[in-house]
């Protein structure tokens, strides 16, 4: 195939199968698009490591903007933050290698593993539904120990919103609907779970049992 080089108006077209560029840089520059007027503005920059740099130096102050759909065959590594504003999807694993924190609601379809589970208070008390925790222990900070969590160190039940309790038992966590009163004594002392609903209706019960017998006797 002929290739030639074309100049129309402000259209420049390469004809050909490839170019080659035989320098480390490509600005793109248009001066009536820059925020500043300072600065360079390279594009494309053949590194001193032999990487190809998008935006060298963050010579563009908005960045580098990807429309449409992404395909990457390797590894992806940030250096900063990373903010979406739609959905992520894990075809496969996720594996967090540090903390990870959920500010807002996070619906997890299948298993959530996790090697321990930390829960800190902070005068709060814990919120939690349905879960199921996979784990060999469950670390909880109470205010004795806010910042040395230790598996097991925490009173049982842990009263959770919603009338819910946390029960740790042997090899399970295990979440429990229903209503607390719970007794704690000193840090070494014994700990104390009173249904508050049972009490109640027990109370109904003998108070029921007493009218029967009053009435029994002539007395209304």
């Amino acid at each position: 195939m002929s290739s030639d080089i074309k100049l129309d108006g402000d259209t420049l077209t390469l004809e050909g199968n490839w170019a080659k560029v035989m320098c480390w840089d490509i600005h793109l520059d248009g001066p009536g698009r820059r925020i500043s007027s300072s600065g360079q503005r390279r594009a494309l920059v053949h590194d001193s490591g032999d990487a190809l740099t998008i935006n060298y130096n963050s010579d563009y102050p908005a960045g580098v903007r990807i429309k449409g759909a992404v395909d990457f065959a390797g590894n992806i590594t940030a250096h900063g933050n990373i903010t979406t504003q739609g959905s992520i999807s894990v075809a496969n694993d996720l594996s967090v290698g540090d903390d990870l924190t959920v500010t807002d609601d996070a619906t997890i379809g299948g298993t959530l593993k996790v090697g321990g589970v930390s829960l800190a208070t902070s005068g709060t008390r814990f919120k939690v539904a349905d879960v199921y925790f996979e784990a060999s222990a469950l670390a909880v900070a109470t205010p004795s120990t806010p910042s040395t969590p230790r598996p097991g160190r925490v009173p049982t039940p842990v009263p959770m919103q919603g009338s819910k309790r946390l029960v740790l038992k042997k090899d399970t966590v295990v979440v429990e609907t229903y209503s607390p009163v719970v007794v704690v004594g000193s840090p070494s002392g014994p700990s104390s779970v009173f249904d508050l609903v049972a009490e109640i209706k027990a109370l109904r019960t003998e108070l029921n049992q007493l009218k029967a017998q009053v009435a029994a006797l002539g007395g209304g």
